[in-house]
């Protein structure tokens, strides 16, 4: 294909998927899945152009030599350098990309069938704090929490931050404060909004003494890190929900998925699994594609009935190990595999290492600390899974496992014979989601020896709703067989065994 040809292919593919890489024809870019520039060597990526522009196609050496170097006499050498350029840029391990044809040349495997829309990351803008006019010591704060809150975020692979004002129209994310000495301390306010709808997510102030304000920007940068991670997972998909997979590249099919896994209801698992299958088939060896595909098997536990999970558990721990192999630094993929640990095979000792290890990369990662919190309940420790649970709660606001962390502290509650306290907290989960037939049971399981509940219409009503067996409890990883005797007599006295 030269000439006209390779024209034509750039008019009609100027984009073209080379594993989880994006080649644009007609700026000669390679780009990864976040839009970021990969920079190779000017030579390289020209033999990258021949090739890309005879995708599928063997190019003889003769071709790609006398078309990078047209008046230069070089040796093979140069060229075989610019394929291992192009191999290592494109992360071509097993030689699959750049395939060699023997004694004839290259040829490079792309995908023109799938449009190519790789996403950008979001991009959180950190504008300069304002300070007290004419105090020269707040100002100073004021830019040393900046400074501070770059740093700290800067680690977040999942954001792109900026504190450049002219990037606010195409930020997604914006962090604006001000600093206010009163007496000998200082006030400090920060705000977290969301750029596409106006809205606050956060908004805090805090008094510090001068001695003790250097702590602040670590403690603003976790709770704002937790927050936005909640956010992007609640509606960073929201554009891609309901676009066909097949248009979407793998990043956009990630994000898709997450919107509706954390919707917590069967048509939404449903519409996350097909888009995780496809990422997977498109990234085999993306490690979070991998990780959220293997999560699927627990995202709707305890929510529906385990004999409901369709999954092959040996399969499931294969994609999770998998993930694992390839994405040990994420916190995610640890934590999933520590998850899944815990509910298919109840092994709380290896849950907890995976998940004290995505910690340790991301200490407020809330659902690493759901993991241990549950497994410490189900494990005969409930006092300390409560206060982990209630550790969460304070972290902001609520996200969608809300009523679920009530309804763990519910259960802890009852373990403890804290039956009024068992009963608040599985009464704020119940409410928060009544259509939930998780909630509604331990609800039910809270409210025994409350008879002016459980002899009224509506709590019978309640019983007759709920979608799950009455060996639901003994279905779940209890280390002790006592807490799930305990559980189910509460069921029964309140009429649900023969509900």
């Amino acid at each position: 294909m030269e000439g006209k040809g390779a024209e034509e292919a750039a008019d009609c593919h100027p984009r073209l998927r080379i594993g989880d890489k994006v080649f644009d024809l007609n700026t000669a870019t390679l780009a990864d899945q976040f839009s970021q520039v990969i920079p190779i060597r000017d030579q390289s990526l020209r033999v990258l152009l021949e090739l890309a522009l005879n995708t599928g196609q063997i190019v003889s050496k003769h071709d790609l030599i006398t078309a990078v170097w047209p008046d230069i006499a070089v040796t093979d050498d140069s060229l075989v350098q610019c394929i291992k350029d192009i191999r290592a840029a494109l992360g071509d391990v097993d030689r699959t990309l750049v395939k060699t044809a023997v004694g004839r040349g290259y040829s490079l495997c792309s995908d023109l069938d799938v449009p190519v829309n790789p996403i950008a990351r979001p991009r959180l803008l950190i504008s300069k704090l304002r300070s007290t006019q004419g105090d020269l010591e707040a100002s100073e704060i004021a830019e040393e929490i900046g400074e501070e809150l770059a740093i700290f975020l800067s680690h977040r692979s999942g954001l792109e931050i900026t504190t450049d004002a002219g990037h606010r129209s195409d930020a997604q994310y914006l962090i604006s404060g001000r600093v206010g000495k009163r007496g000998s301390d200082y006030r400090v306010f920060i705000q977290l909004e969301s750029l596409d709808n106006g809205t606050s997510i956060f908004a805090e102030s805090w008094d510090y003494s001068s001695e003790d304000i250097s702590d602040l920007p670590a403690q603003v940068s976790a709770k704002i890190t937790h927050l936005l991670r909640i956010h992007t997972i609640m509606f960073g998909g929201k554009h891609f929900a309901n676009r066909p997979n097949a248009e979407l590249a793998p990043q956009a099919l990630l994000s898709k998925a997450a919107f509706h896994m954390c919707r917590f209801e069967i048509p939404h698992w449903v519409e996350a699994r097909a888009a995780l299958e496809a990422a997977v088939k498109l990234e085999p060896e993306n490690p979070i594609a991998l990780a959220m595909l293997a999560s699927m098997a627990t995202q709707l536990t305890p929510q529906v009935a385990f004999r409901s999970l369709p999954d092959d558990i040996e399969h499931v721990f294969k994609l999770a190990n998998r993930a694992v192999e390839l994405g040990s630094n994420i916190d995610f993929v640890l934590r999933t595999r520590g998850n899944l640990r815990m509910w298919l095979r109840g092994d709380h000792e290896g849950a907890r290492s995976d998940c004290e290890r995505a910690l340790g990369i991301s200490p407020t990662f809330h659902l690493a600390h759901l993991t241990i919190a549950t497994s410490d309940i189900l494990a005969g420790h409930p006092t300390e899974g409560i206060s982990r649970l209630n550790e969460i709660n304070l972290m902001g606001p609520k996200d969608p496992q809300y009523p679920n962390y009530m309804s763990l502290i519910s259960i802890g509650q009852m373990l403890l014979k804290s039956s009024d306290k068992a009963f608040a907290a599985a009464l704020e989960g119940h409410e928060y989601n009544p259509s939930d037939s998780w909630s509604a049971l331990v609800y039910a399981a809270s409210a025994a020896g409350r008879t002016n509940i459980t002899d009224t219409p509506q709590f019978q009503s309640l019983l007759a709703r709920i979608d799950l067996p009455f060996s639901h409890f003994r279905d779940m990883p209890f280390s002790n067989s006592k807490d799930v005797d305990l559980l189910e007599e509460r069921l029964r006295s309140v009429g649900f065994a023969s509900a």
